[in-house]
């Protein structure tokens, strides 16, 4: 992987908005997205032409924008959320703080919350940019240690995207971009938005350098057994409901690596692999009951209600462990 050349045909459908020479409406339309800023065109002989694809999910949000001519672009500290910018075509000189890069296809920009921004976007700029909610990420962040965050979560500005850290946080977003099931339909699935959230929170919080980084990768002492009993009555009365890995350090009162490390040792499995077992059997149980009470139903819909958003993943892990097909519980 060695640009974001996977993700240009991300959010390519009908735009959000097109305006060619309104400054001032621009920044407006695109503040409403982030927040208010202050845009500029470079020079009198340009037309600006500005365009912008946008979808949300949760507490994330994607937007695919474009500027036809070079501008100016400065903010004052984001605050309440993050920015990861991928440039899919051209470039940009980003200012945040203290860094500054120059950032390409294969450059994206983490910028954080707390100094302000100052960009300069090239011609043609065309950039594909994820809004993550810095209360979910400083939170997960914070599980994951085990305890709270005593300083601002800060993260280098560049982000190569050759380097296989990144790689998840890519492929997370190629899904939330796609065209599937989940993503034109993500509120009917609460379960699917809060397991996705966690997942680009997490590939984000392990791909890229950041002033915790070091700490997570301290090693974790081993968990008494008992934590692993009390996780494991959670996920069992509470499997229908939107649960992270966080949610369950929290409710044992020990750190992410804490508990997956007793889990490890005790269970031979991870929590969310552990969840993910208890939900397929929730699946088998409903397919199952559908069939005897002969009501329609589809696999589809029931897979989805219980997270399960890639269906060619689903069915795998269904015929592994039920030795058939979920289409052939309901049906036969």
């Amino acid at each position: 992987m060695t640009d974001t050349t996977r993700l240009t045909n991300c959010l390519s459908g009908p735009p959000l908005f097109h305006i060619e020479d309104d400054v001032e409406e621009t920044s407006s339309k695109v503040g409403q997205i982030f927040r208010p800023h202050r845009l500029g065109v470079v020079g009198t002989h340009q037309r600006l032409s500005a365009e912008m694809n946008h979808t949300s999910i949760g507490r994330i949000s994607l937007s695919r924008l474009r500027y036809r001519a070079d501008v100016t672009i400065s903010s004052d500290p984001l605050d309440t959320f993050l920015l990861v910018m991928m440039p899919l075509h051209g470039s940009a000189e980003i200012r945040y703080g203290k860094q500054c890069i120059q950032s390409t296809p294969g450059l994206a920009s983490v910028v954080g919350p707390a100094a302000s921004l100052s960009m300069r976007w090239q011609a043609e700029c065309h950039q594909l940019i994820v809004r993550i909610d810095r209360e979910a990420i400083e939170m997960t962040c914070a599980a994951h240690l085990g305890h709270e965050l005593s300083r601002p979560l800060e993260f280098d500005l560049g982000m190569n995207l050759s380097e296989t850290r990144t790689t998840s946080l890519q492929s997370v977003v190629e899904f939330l971009t796609s065209t599937n099931p989940f993503v034109q339909s993500a509120s009917e699935f609460p379960l699917m938005v809060a397991q996705t959230e966690q997942l680009l929170i997490c590939a984000l919080l392990s791909g890229q350098p950041h002033n915790y980084r070091d700490e997570l990768l301290r090693p974790s002492p081993i968990i008494a057994p008992y934590y692993v009993k009390r996780c494991e009555d959670y996920i069992f009365a509470h499997a229908n409901e939107p649960i992270t890995i966080e949610d369950l350090a929290r409710h044992t009162g020990m750190s992410v690596r804490s508990l997956q490390t007793g889990f490890q040792r005790y269970r031979n499995t991870r929590p969310m692999v552990f969840l993910k077992d208890v939900r397929l059997q929730h699946v088998h149980d409903e397919l199952l009951c559908a069939k005897l009470q002969n009501r329609p139903e589809t696999v589809t819909r029931v897979a989805l209600a219980w997270g399960f958003s890639h269906l060619g993943h689903f069915t795998r892990a269904y015929a592994a462990k039920f030795k058939e097909l979920p289409s052939q519980t309901l049906r036969q």
